[in-house]
């Protein structure tokens, strides 16, 4: 089939008959199919056939009409021998000469597009047909030559010539005739519409064009690469003539150079004279080829070129200038070029011309597409150079070089390739800077200045990437979930789902993408992590650099220069201590970028020491680490006042970027732990830690932990470097002991102060530090009684262990300790108990007494709790696998303590007491696989339960059954309280009989109801009663606390109000009975009623849960209440009568009992209660004010009983409802009430007056606010509430002389003074007695420590003199 296509076409295209029209599109046939009709044995026909054929139809004249049909056929056929297959050699061999021979005639004679087409196809036999064609290579590179030897006299003609004027060997107007330049609107609309551009095209003839001069220097590599032994005799030949060409100019352009640098400015671009642009970007491309040749040729051949190459820079500038701006691709290849060229060793010649190539007028040009896509290339080039001639630059160039490296890094060039390329060079250059300081001392100045602007440069970027970040992290996002190729680019905001934009965004917001999509699917946040990494490693060396342009250094004394001095940098300005402080600030901050590989904040801990495990110990990658330590070290270079000028007001930046990454903590920790910073660094730290000491109890846990660990950080520093950073720690340690003690009151979470604590004393134990030890020496009587009052005071377990390690580990000699021993027993007991490492230190601690002290001083001591002790010692008296250090440590105490050990052998046995002697209630249950019953008691499971419901469940795998173990828990409590409320049939008309007795309570007709304690009930045990009524309270304290588990929430509140609800009608028919009781005379023979479980309990049962430590059960006991006031609002009627249900004065007096109790969360519990009863219920006013007394008694007790080391909010809250109270039931009173020493506002103001004297301050002013109050609220004056009840105060105050009197008690009288005398009309008479007490109150004042106190010295004690004076 092919062989007979082929004689078709020889056939008909040698027809002579045919038009051209015809035959040109038989060639285009002919060139479409040309694979198939030569492949196989049927090439070689093909050679045969149609070789002849296509030799006579070029055999006439050239045409230089582009649009000619004679002009197209031949460039058809000229493209057919260009595309014959040269893979079949033995085919293509017999036809090779031939066609080498017609070609190289025709390029001749022919037109530049034929012309190239035959030089392509020259070339590609001849590197082919090695063998065939060996014979022509030589006349080809001959023509070649001769192409050149013309090139200047074309050059001439093309751009010397008039306009109105015609080239030589050119057609007419074809210096007129322009094509658009590519990329203007002309083109594009053109091809638009397919307008055919190349109408009557004027075309040039082959030897003096430029497109084929630009082929010939790749054709002669192609051909030099093929026939090697042709090489050496051509390069000599070829050598001038590169010359030739590449010194070639446009004299227009030339005198538009000429002109430029008269002016001493630069050209770039095309002249204006030059009218034939296209022509004129071919010329550059030809000379940008040549240059290409020229590199090939400098790798073997460089000793020809030897003398060229000092002009060779010049031509490149000249080249870089004249590129046109559209020609993108020449300007490329003439960059690779110039880069193989640098590469050859010839970097020195260029030494001259690297301030224009710094100039991106030369280097980039003003074209759109060098721009956006060469700017790396062209500057990776001119960092190269740079880099391997750094050593040889002038101090201007190193100028110029900083100044454009400088903006190179802020580049938005997609990627940071671009910038790290740049960097590295920064970087680099500091070598070469650094030696220009070796001269005189401007040039040290110099290169300090050219060192300290690289240094702002990278500040800058650092800020740079700080900016992006958010950006970085939510691209980085949708990379990784690949949303930026899957989703279409829109443009049309939707506003139902407004796009995330943010302030970067809006910079690259463009519909025309400049950049490669690919390039802009890469992740921001590693692009920015690998450049931040490569900045932070170069860093070093430039400050080392600055090192070596330090200022002639000061006198200085030689003992006092710090031990690092010599590798240090000094002598800095005011505004280079701003660049080293934007350096560290960005830089810290640009750590973000790594935060993404740290945990959620959001989730729960329990304390900071938990959260600081899961955010700094764990989630810190090596990588991170690294450049933590390496950006630390950086700073380390610097000297000590300029350090502290940049940490002074970076500490408390650096703090706030801690909340964002906590791994920023390796900073600080890295200068505390280094010699040369950690005296510095501490001292700055400290200063700013105790600005924020009232910080550190916040809820806040993130907040918290980063202020503890900074704590913690400053104490390792003083246990690592003690000689240095004892005495910084020293102005402090009174201040945070004695804070610590007296915020933790206040705060939010007291025991982060207690951990801070400890941190302090675990570093500074030991005895190394003797100078601390006295500093704390005044506080140690203080701090062990604190420390015991909350120990006694003490919930939680985790509370209780902290508080006994503080007591043993407290910073002491055993000397000092002597006198407060008795305060280290309780804790020493209670360590035995506790976890290994507490059980150590009290083993440890208990040995170090038994070596020291005689059993004579020991044994007094230790009597209070020697059952105790002994009993946790015999404890730990096990084999293996018990702790053997334990067991090992306890036998030796007892070997020590001799005989002594044996007294407590023999302990009284541990009997539990039943109080009576019936059986204890049962529930009869059969097992499966039993025949019968069996009895089990009631209460048997109950405390797991109760147990279960508080329950937290840390362990994940339990978490799941955790509800379900909650739901069964709480049914069998649910089941219990109602077998222990029990149940009764009631009567039909039940609802009638309940509204019935309502209304006999209410209108006091206590006749017709039954006498329910009439009879007596003496056969039942009262102390069963007692034991089931405990048993009720705590299932009615545990339903509560089932109203907080949120799987329960609902049937366990349903359930309370039902309870609530039954005990309100039972509490009815209760006050009805007492009231008709009460009215009775007294008759012996009658009883107290049935023994039942009383529900008064219920209010038993809230204060307790009032006291807990679930905040969640105090609102379940405050909804309780709520619970049964409105049940008994309902069963009376109306709001305003459930006063008159005994209830709640019951309710009343527990909540004030609760407030006289010892520990202080069962005050808190009945200050809550009082402030539920007075705030969230209505009782009445008149309720209120007959019991004002004893609820305000009630409260001043807490506030005067509450120990002042122990949370503060207990107090304030008394101190609250008392304000509340105080205005709610004087609103009536007047000032004539006082009058009568039985009024209740006499009564009230006689009872405050007595606290104004008290000894506790919280008391004292407590008194005084509740005066001012009354006073507000009745319309009086202060005086005129004392003045009836002035002598109750000031007849105790008066009888005893002050020196008499303990200091706190000499304090309030002196106070209380105080207050009467600053109140007006005279309210204290100037008498005898008040001036002998203003007499003793200045003796007082005048007198010295020792006189007024036995051991002044002591914390508490100071603190009175102070106060007293």
């Amino acid at each position: 089939m092919a062989e007979r296509n082929i004689e078709v076409f020889a056939t008909k295209l040698a027809d002579p008959n045919s038009d051209l029209k015809h035959k040109f599109s038989l060639a285009t046939d002919v060139r479409d199919n040309i694979d198939l009709l030569c492949n196989g044995p049927s090439y070689s026909l093909f050679l045969t056939k149609l070789v002849p054929v296509f030799r006579k139809l070029l055999e006439g004249p050239p045409v230089f009409v582009s649009t000619s049909w004679e002009q197209r056929l031949r460039n058809c056929i000229l493209e057919i021998f260009h595309r014959l297959p040269m893979n079949h050699a033995e085919a293509l061999k017999p036809h090779a000469a031939e066609i080498v021979d017609l070609l190289m005639a025709l390029v001749k004679i022919e037109n530049e597009d034929n012309a190239v087409l035959c030089m392509k196809t020259i070339m590609d036999l001849e590197r082919y047909q090695t063998e065939a064609t060996a014979s022509r290579v030589q006349p080809f590179l001959d023509l070649i030559q001769e192409m050149f030897e013309t090139m200047e006299h074309v050059v001439k003609d093309t751009f010397d010539a008039p306009v109105q004027g015609t080239a030589a060997g050119t057609t007419p107007n074809s210096q007129v005739f322009q094509s658009p330049r590519p990329g203007s609107p002309s083109a594009s609309v053109a091809s638009d519409l397919s307008i055919d551009l190349q109408t009557a095209r004027p075309l040039l003839t082959g030897m003096k064009s430029f497109k084929v001069f630009a082929e010939c220097p790749i054709i002669v590599v192609s051909l030099f690469q093929a026939h090697r032994n042709c090489v050496p005799n051509n390069v000599k030949k070829f050598v001038p003539l590169i010359k030739l060409v590449l010194l070639l100019q446009a004299g227009p352009q030339e005198r538009a150079h000429e002109e430029a640098e008269k002016r001493k400015d630069i050209f770039t671009g095309v002249s204006k004279e030059i009218k034939n642009r296209a022509a004129f970007g071919e010329f550059i491309t030809a000379q940008v080829k040549m240059m290409s040749f020229l590199a090939y040729l400098l790798r073997v051949y460089h000793q020809y070129l030897s003398d060229f190459l000092p002009t060779l820079p010049d031509i490149v500038v000249r080249l870089l200038r004249d590129c046109p701006s559209e020609k993108s691709a020449t300007r490329k290849e003439l960059l690779v070029a110039i880069r193989h060229t640098i590469n050859f060793n010839f970097r020195k010649i260029f030494l001259t011309k690297i301030d224009d190539l710094l100039d991106d007028r030369t280097l980039i040009g003003d074209g759109l597409t060098v721009y956006e896509t060469m700017r790396p290339l062209a500057y990776s080039l001119l960092a190269d150079l740079i880099h391997h001639v750094r050593d040889h630059l002038t101090r201007d160039q190193i100028r110029r070089t900083v100044d454009v490296f400088s903006k190179n890094l802020h580049d938005t060039f997609p990627g940071t390739s671009f910038q790290t390329m740049s960097a590295k060079l920064l970087l680099n250059l500091a070598d070469s800077i650094a030696k220009l300081g070796d001269g005189k001392e401007t040039d040290k100045k110099d290169a300090r200045h050219f060192l300290i602007m690289i240094l702002s440069a990278i500040g800058d970027k650092f800020a740079a990437m700080n900016r992006q970040y958010h950006n970085a992290a939510k691209l980085s996002k949708l990379y990784e979930n690949q949303s930026i190729d899957i989703n279409a680019e829109n443009y049309l905001v939707d506003a139902k789902s407004p796009p995330d934009w943010d302030e970067v965004d809006i910079f690259q917001a463009t519909p025309i993408k400049m950049s490669n999509p690919k390039d802009r699917g890469a992740n921001p946040m590693e692009d920015n992590k690998f450049l931040f990494k490569n900045l932070l490693t170069g860093l070093k060396g430039m400050f080392y650099q600055l090192n070596q342009c330090n200022p002639e250094a000061p006198p200085m004394d030689t003992t006092s220069i710090p031990a690092n001095w010599q590798d240090t940098s000094y002598g800095y300005s005011a505004e280079e201590i701003n660049v080293i402080i934007k350096l560290f600030r960005e830089g810290a901050y640009a750590f973000r970028y790594y935060s993404s590989e740290t945990p959620d904040t959001d989730a729960p801990y329990s304390s900071p020491v938990e959260f600081l495990a899961n955010h700094y110990m764990v989630h810190v990658g090596k990588d991170e680490k690294d450049l933590l330590e390496t950006f630390a070290t950086v700073f380390h270079s610097i000297d000590p006042a300029s350090f502290h000028e940049v940490f002074h007001s970076e500490i408390p930046r650096l703090y706030e970027m801690m909340f964002e990454h906590m791994t920023l903590l390796h900073i600080p920790q890295f200068f505390l732990a280094s010699e040369a910073t950690s005296p510095h660094f501490a001292g700055m730290l400290f200063q700013f830690l105790m600005s924020k000491i009232d910080e550190v109890g916040t809820s806040d846990i993130k907040k918290s932990s980063i202020l503890l660990r900074l704590f913690k950080l400053s104490f390792m520093a003083v246990t690592l470097f003690s000689v240095h950073n004892e005495p910084v720690l020293l102005p402090h340690v009174t201040t945070i002991v004695t804070k610590s003690i007296q915020l933790s009151t206040t705060a939010e979470e007291p025991m982060n102060y207690f951990i801070l604590l400890r941190s302090l004393f675990r570093s500074i134990g030991g005895g190394r530090f003797e100078q601390l030890y006295k500093e704390i020496l005044p506080l140690l009587e203080m701090l062990l009684e604190v420390l015991n009052n909350l120990l006694m005071a003490a919930r939680k377990t985790q509370e209780r262990d902290l508080y006994v390690e503080l007591c043993l580990t407290v910073p002491a000699r055993l000397s000092n300790l002597l006198p407060h021993l008795s305060y280290l027993m309780r804790p020493l007991v209670v360590a035995l108990r506790a976890g290994s490492d507490l059980v150590g230190q009290g083993l440890r601690t208990l040995e170090l007494c038994v070596d020291n002290l005689t059993a004579e001083y020991l044994d007094p001591i230790m009597a209070p709790v020697i059952d105790e002790l002994m009993a946790a010692l015999w404890d730990h008296l096990q084999p293996n696998p018990y702790n053997h250090y334990h067991a090992h440590t306890t036998m030796r105490i007892l070997g020590k303590l001799g005989g002594r050990n044996r007294k407590f052998l023999n302990r009284p046995p541990e009997l539990n007491f039943c109080p009576y002697a019936d059986d204890q209630p049962s529930i009869d249950i059969r097992f499966a696989g039993s025949n019968k019953d069996r009895p089990f008691p009631v209460h048997l499971g109950l405390d797991l339960a109760i147990a279960r419901l508080s329950e937290t469940v840390k362990d994940l795998s339990l978490q799941k059954a955790d509800p379900y173990y909650k739901e069964q828990a709480f049914r069998m409590i649910s089941a219990q309280l109602k077998i222990h409320i029990g149940f009764s049939d009631l009567p039909d008309d039940f609802a009638q009989l309940v509204r019935l007795q309502a209304m006999d309570l209410l209108e006091g007709k206590f006749e017709s109801s039954t006498d329910a304690v009439q009879r007596a009930d003496r056969e039942k045990s009262i102390p069963k009663k007692e034991s089931q009524e405990d048993t009720l309270k705590k299932l009615l304290k545990a339903c509560m606390v089932a109203t907080t588990v949120p799987a329960l929430a609902e049937p366990a509140s349903a359930l309370l109000v039902d309870v609530c609800r039954h005990f309100a009608i039972l509490e009815l028919g209760r006050a009805l009975a007492q009231a008709r009781q009460a009215k009775k005379d007294f008759d012996v023979r009658s009883g107290e009623g049935p023994v039942c479980l009383d529900s008064r309990i219920l209010a038993e049962a809230i204060a307790e849960n009032l006291s807990a430590e679930n905040t969640n059960a105090h609102r379940s006991a405050e909804e309780s209440i709520k619970h049964f006031f409105n049940a008994a609002a309902t069963i009376l009627g109306s709001e305003d009568r459930v006063h008159r249900l005994p209830f709640f004065l019951h309710l009343a007096k527990v909540f004030c009992h609760k407030c006289h109790e010892e520990d202080w969360y069962t005050k808190a519990a009945g200050g809550f209660g009082i402030n539920i009863l007075a705030t969230k219920i209505d009782l009445g006013d008149a309720w209120m004010v007959d019991r004002q007394a004893e609820l305000v008694r009630a409260l001043m007790y807490v506030i005067k009983d509450m120990p002042q080391d122990l949370p503060a909010v207990t107090r304030k809250q008394a101190l609250e409802t008392i304000e509340i109270l105080l205005r709610r039931c004087n609103m009536g009173a007047s000032v004539s009430d006082l009058g009568s020493s039985q009024s209740r506002l006499y009564n009230i103001c006689g009872f405050l007056v007595y606290e104004l004297a008290h000894m506790n301050r919280h008391v004292r002013d407590a008194a005084q606010r509740a005066f001012s109050i009354i006073a507000e609220v009745i319309g009086a004056k202060v005086h005129e509430l004392l003045s009836p009840v002035k002598e109750r105060l000031l007849q105790p105050i008066y009888n005893k002389p002050l020196r008499a009197l303990p200091f706190a008690t000499q304090i309030g009288y002196i106070e209380a003074i105080t207050y009467c005398l600053s109140i007006d009309n005279h309210l204290v008479e100037f008498n005898d007695p008040l001036n002998r007490l203003l007499l003793e109150s200045l003796a007082l004042a005048d007198a010295q420590d020792e006189v007024l106190a036995t051991k002044p010295n002591e914390y508490r004690t100071a603190q009175s003199i102070i106060e007293l004076r």
